[in-house]
């Protein structure tokens, strides 16, 4: 489960107060659906849905290839 960002307005409030939490915390930073499936495929997987989950976060399917 991850907190996805929306990539065309950039999330609500609480998304860029986890991408700031984030980068002040741990220099990490929140991602687009894009941006995980890139990260997904670096490391052999790919991302093969994004289900909403009522709550600030998602859950990632992914699968190896």
């Amino acid at each position: 489960m991850e907190a996805v960002i929306d990539g065309v307005s950039g999330a609500g409030a609480q998304g860029k107060l986890l991408d700031i939490n984030m980068l002040v915390m741990t220099g990490g930073q929140e991602r687009t659906q894009g941006e995980y499936g890139a990260l997904l495929a670096q490391a052999g997987f790919r991302l093969n849905r994004v289900i909403p989950t009522g709550s600030p976060f998602q859950v990632l399917e992914a699968e190896a290839v």
